[in-house]
């Protein structure tokens, strides 16, 4: 499960962040997941209680998702479509050549203090 790596990840970004502006405590932590990282936000959810308990600044932090569309355009017709609606088709055309142009990654956004 990298999603427990990349929850310490924020939490370190965000713990930085605090220790570097005189912060004492973090409100909020909001992450963009792409459909197409492989990230699942159920565990990012599910984990997030146990990541933040070994942070004082974290205690009462609300974790904040938001998934990004797996967005990709057709090389044969030009169709903009999402990847994982269509299954890595075009609807329109059916082919699965394509160029992906959006929702592999996984980003912390922000920091709410």
């Amino acid at each position: 499960m990298h999603e427990i790596g990349m929850l310490h990840q924020a939490a370190e970004l965000a713990i930085s962040f605090a220790d570097e502006n005189g912060i004492g405590e973090i409100k909020a932590i909001s992450i963009e997941i792409g459909e197409l990282s492989g990230a699942l936000p159920y565990v990012f959810t599910e984990y997030f209680p146990f990541v933040a308990e070994k942070y004082p600044q974290l205690k009462n932090t609300e974790l904040k998702l938001r998934t990004i569309p797996g967005e990709a355009l057709c090389s044969d017709c030009h169709c903009l479509y999402n990847v994982m609606k269509h299954e890595g088709v075009c609807p329109r055309c059916g082919s699965r050549v394509k160029k992906v142009l959006g929702g592999q990654d996984v980003n912390v956004v922000s920091i709410e203090y």
